[in-house]
């Protein structure tokens, strides 16, 4: 349900380093050119999660202009730049050429998405209302479609939904307003 391992694309392990870099230095960790390894590592274990979290959205936009595509400057602009990283150990690089080498667990699958999957980036992000059905598109309904459609080319079970709740849509963007518009503690 709402994405997959294709829809956002994963991390390089050097920007996840960049992203650990500007968030220690943004909290007065240091960086890496300019204190040890441990003594970051220290000094972020005694944040809290909320002062975590706070400076990894922090910076967020600075840190989405440096990448290379819309899409990722969208999400590491409102979501943070942390997440899953490659290691192609648990996360790869390659899932559309390991979709077709038939790389995957071959059990039957359920994916899709709601209608109203782009309300989070519309709500947040301050997208326009007019581009929620693209983002929902290709970020959600097309990477299960692909999911999907690998499994059963390859004689595995595969369904796809998309939820149209004749409320969905407008429920969780609701939802989601009340949740991002709460006080802060």
């Amino acid at each position: 349900m709402s994405g997959s391992a294709i829809s956002f694309g994963n991390r390089q392990p050097a920007t996840a380093a960049d992203a650990w870099s500007l968030t220690a230095s943004r909290l007065g960790c240091g960086n890496a050119t300019t204190t040890s390894a441990s003594t970051i590592l220290t000094c972020m274990r005694s944040q809290n999660a909320t002062t975590l979290l706070a400076a990894s959205l922090a910076i967020g936009p600075a840190f989405a202009s440096t990448l290379n595509t819309t899409a990722a400057r969208l999400y590491e602009g409102i979501i943070g730049p942390f997440g899953p990283t490659i290691d192609n150990v648990t996360v790869f690089d390659n899932y559309t050429q390991r979709a077709a080498a038939r790389q995957f667990i071959p059990r039957p699958v359920l994916v899709g998405n709601s209608d109203a999957e782009a309300c989070y980036f519309a709500e947040i992000g301050g997208i326009p209302a007019a581009e929620q059905d693209l983002i929902t598109t290709i970020v959600f309904t097309c990477p299960a479609y692909h999911i999907a459609r690998a499994r059963a080319q390859a004689g595995v079970p595969a369904w796809q939904y998309r939820f149209f709740g004749s409320s969905s849509h407008t429920f969780s963007c609701i939802l989601l307003k009340l949740l991002f518009s709460a006080p802060r503690r």
